[in-house]
């Protein structure tokens, strides 16, 4: 997904895909942010991903609950 969202902004298109909408949508579901550079400046810029709603996050995966403590805002 990062190789496609960066040919795109590469290419100066600033409108996503609706592959890439439907991705940001699966892992919103999740409680997972999928965020972006601002400016493309390079090729090697990748896609980054946040654990924003922890909730949601352990709900569906509870065996990470021994993590819980560091799971808030974790990226990766």
């Amino acid at each position: 997904m990062t190789q496609h969202v960066r040919e795109r902004k590469l290419a100066g298109k600033n409108a996503w895909s609706p592959t890439f909408d439907k991705f940001f949508r699966k892992l919103e579901a999740y409680g997972i942010f999928v965020g972006m550079p601002a400016f493309w400046r390079t090729p090697n810029e990748k896609l980054h991903y946040e654990v924003m709603r922890v909730n949601l996050f352990l709900q569906h995966y509870p065996e990470c609950e021994i993590y819980e403590p560091v799971l808030t805002f974790f990226q990766f």
